[in-house]
Formats: structure tokens, C-alpha cells, sequence
């Protein structure tokens, strides 16, 4: 558009695309956090996915050269960061708002929690059984209700599971879930930490069991610069698009490229909030909004004073 329209910008503008965001083979914000220097060359032989290939195997079978040879960019001289998104939750648009200008990025703390039972047949007596799957099932059930204690502040999921041997006739000596832990402030991350801790006491000794937790990954809060938001808020006026301030309830590529550079969020809104799946759509009348905004929001940053 800035082409197209003959634009003359005082600085430079990049178009910037990054991979493993969502972390659905290797940990999440991969790409940014190697472009940031968070993670260093030697990871990409120690990060592994679930089949035991590591990140560098995976690059080169791609037909990349698998190194990161100019991929750290994190002493660039970077005036503004802007990242556009889709909302991923229904509020805007149950607010009828065409944008959102995000205030704080919410952080997201991944556990990987392995119960440890005994395998034993299903007429063992309760008070017998070291069951893994019920431990794991009730270690779920309260971490659910403390995390439900935070409406609107933190956020709790658990998407894997698994149960070993997986037999109807066995009860289960091994049972692997996941644990994504979202919230915008600290102090919901180390108080939810706390509880999980002292779960995992009562269910062990509950089911006679032990349990053991791996923090995956982990990524804190992240406020964007209110400059950034300042500008992007007043193009949305400018232009006459309705929006409103707002947390992300998800993390974001912006959250790591913050550690080095100011940066700025706009939200579109995401049809019935629907997201990670075939059913997500965002309308593209919204999508050229946030296009819109984004340029006119560019150009102010351009013209503003280092």
C-alpha cells in the first residue's frame, strides 16, 4: 500500500514473517526468539520434537541450510515493532468494535505433568490401586477450579493426554498430559504455580502415586509501548473505525521482539471467537480495516522524532 500509494518514508519499513509461533512441533515463539538471540545456535541440535528430530534435522529437511546465519536481528536500530492479529476470542465482536489496540500481551506458562501408577487389574480395590489415571484426573479437576478463581486474569488448558498401557482392561500405570497456564500478571503465574505444587502433594498421597513436572516453555507478560498503542488508536479515529483497548489472551511473536524494541498490537475481530481450528474467520472487510490502520499508523511513526 505504502507503494502503491507513493510514500516516502524517512526510515526504512520490513516486512517481517516468523515460524513456530504456536509451538505445535517445537516450543512455541521459536522463530523470534532465535531472531532475538533468546535462543542460541547449539539449541537447534538439543530441541527436539515428539519423534525425536531435532530442530536443525527438521530445518535442513526442509531444504534450509539449517544454522542461523543472519537470522539474530536483535542489534538492529528498530524504531517500532507493529504486529496484526486476529482477536482469537469473541470480545470485539460482541462488542461491535471494528479493532482492538492490545495493552498487555498475556504470558503463557507450558507444563508437561507425568503421573506414575501401577498397572493392576480392574477388581483391585481402590484402596489398593495406584492409579495413574484418576490421580491425573483429579490433579486436572482442582487445578480447574483454582484456575477458574482468576476469571479474567489467568486461563488454564489441557489439550494432550495420554494413558499407558491404554488397554479398557488395565488400569493405567502412566497417564502424560500438557498444562498452558495464560495470564498478563506475574503474580497469577507464581500463585497458580503454588497451588499446582501443593496438588500434586495431596494427589500422591491421595492415589499413592508420584508426579512429575517439566516446565516446556515459558514466556512472561508483555505491555506494549503506549506510544505505539497511542498511534495506532488515533489512525483507527482518523479513519473512522470504532476499537477499543484491550489484553491479549493469547502470546504473541510481539511479547519476544519486546525485549529489544517497542511494539504495538492491532486486533481484528475472530467470528464467534473461534480459533485453532477450520471453523476460525476473520470477515475481510475487517482485515482491510487493520491494513488500513497499520499504514496510516506507520507513516505517524515515521514522521515522529527518535
Amino acid at each position: 500500500m505504502l507503494k502503491e500509494q507513493g510514500v516516502r518514508l524517512r526510515g526504512g519499513y520490513e516486512v517481517l514473517a516468523t515460524v513456530m509461533e504456536e509451538g505445535a512441533r517445537f516450543p512455541n515463539l521459536g522463530g523470534s526468539k532465535f531472531a532475538m538471540g533468546v535462543r542460541a545456535e547449539e539449541e537447534l541440535d538439543s530441541i527436539r520434537d515428539e519423534d525425536g528430530v531435532t530442530l536443525r534435522q527438521a530445518i535442513r529437511a526442509y531444504g534450509l541450510p539449517g544454522d542461523l546465519q543472519g537470522v539474530c536481528r536483535r542489534d538492529d536500530p528498530v524504531k517500532a515493532f507493529l504486529e496484526v492479529h486476529m482477536e482469537q476470542g469473541s470480545r470485539l465482536e460482541r462488542e461491535k468494535k471494528d479493532l482492538g489496540i492490545v495493552q498487555t500481551i498475556f504470558g503463557c506458562r507450558w507444563f508437561h505433568v507425568t503421573v506414575k501408577g501401577v498397572t493392576a487389574h480392574p477388581s483391585t480395590p481402590f484402596a489398593e490401586r495406584k492409579d495413574a489415571s484418576f490421580a491425573a484426573a483429579r490433579l486436572i479437576s482442582r487445578m480447574e477450579d483454582a484456575a477458574a478463581g482468576y476469571a479474567g486474569r489467568a486461563t488454564l488448558t489441557v489439550g494432550k493426554m495420554s494413558l499407558y498401557p491404554g488397554e479398557i482392561n488395565a488400569i493405567p500405570s502412566r497417564a502424560s498430559f500438557s498444562m498452558d497456564f495464560r495470564s498478563g500478571q506475574e503474580r497469577c503465574f507464581r500463585e497458580l504455580d503454588s497451588v499446582l505444587e501443593q496438588e500434586i502433594r495431596r494427589v500422591e498421597k491421595q492415589y499413592r502415586v508420584t508426579v512429575e513436572k517439566e516446565l516446556y516453555t515459558y514466556t512472561p507478560p508483555t505491555p506494549c509501548s503506549p506510544e505505539i498503542a497511542g498511534a495506532l488508536e488515533e489512525s483507527a479515529r482518523q479513519l473512522g473505525c470504532s476499537c477499543m483497548r484491550m489484553d491479549s489472551g493469547a502470546g504473541h511473536d510481539a511479547m519476544v521482539f519486546a525485549l529489544r524494541w517497542p511494539v504495538g498490537m492491532l486486533f481484528l475481530p475472530s467470528h464467534l471467537g473461534i480459533t485453532h481450528c477450520p471453523g476460525e474467520w476473520t470477515d475481510y472487510g475487517n482485515v482491510a480495516r487493520g491494513a488500513d490502520v497499520l499504514c496510516r499508523a506507520v507513516q505517524k511513526l515515521d514522521a515522529e522524532k527518535a
